[in-house]
């Protein structure tokens, strides 16, 4: 049991670290704030910790992830709000919908009985590889939000923030279907087109910038 709790802790860190270093790439700073990073310390840990309650408050939690980066960005940063709405959809999903995607892809290789078995080691390296990838990814595009905070993109970002909501309405639907049997391998696939439509941001942001 003591393992497991370690374990529970080590990949919700870096569920964190992956949020605070999405960020701290795409707005091209040297040093986050550390309110920030307690932020999203205590919005993982707050939402992996609700499994203890149900998985039905756990999937709630994840549903309304975005809106405490929306406020913190909004409050605490004044950023603008269609920029605020933008950064808590984009860093939310960057992190959920990679690591949904890499865990739905590796399970399918290991096979059900062997996540359950080592979950959390399983999981410790799912969030690894979305960490490298997500950071690759953003670095391969070129994404600079300080760029499209210019009034000339305000119309492209009002645009995808309803496009990023209705990706987090989708993923979370994936969530909520994953736990009926009958209808895991249709969750998987919604959460597979939730990481595709989500690159899919990433390259029409390099796209208009260019």
């Amino acid at each position: 049991m003591k393992i497991e709790f370690i374990h529970w802790i080590i990949f919700s860190i870096i569920e964190a670290v992956s949020v605070v270093y999405c960020y701290k790439k795409i707005s091209r700073v040297n040093k986050v704030n550390i309110h920030f990073t307690l932020l999203c310390l205590g919005i993982v840990f707050l939402t992996d910790f609700t499994t203890i309650i149900h998985y039905s408050v756990r999937y709630m939690m994840f549903f309304i992830q975005p809106l405490f980066f929306y406020l913190y960005f909004f409050k605490v940063k004044k950023v603008k709000k269609h920029l605020s709405v933008f950064l808590a959809l984009f860093l939310s999903l960057a992190v959920s919908s990679s690591e949904t995607f890499f865990s739905v892809i590796i399970s399918s290789v290991t096979g059900d009985k062997f996540v359950d078995r080592y979950w959390g080691l399983f999981y410790i390296f799912i969030n690894i590889i979305s960490l490298v990838f997500i950071l690759k990814a953003i670095d391969y595009f070129k994404f600079n939000f300080k760029y499209f905070k210019k009034i000339d993109f305000k119309e492209n970002i009002v645009q995808l923030n309803f496009y990023l909501l209705f990706i987090h309405l989708l993923l979370n639907i994936s969530h909520w279907l994953s736990n009926m049997k009958n209808l895991n391998s249709f969750s998987s696939m919604i959460a597979t087109i939730c990481f595709l439509m989500f690159m899919s941001i990433l390259f029409y942001l390099q796209s208009i910038r260019e």
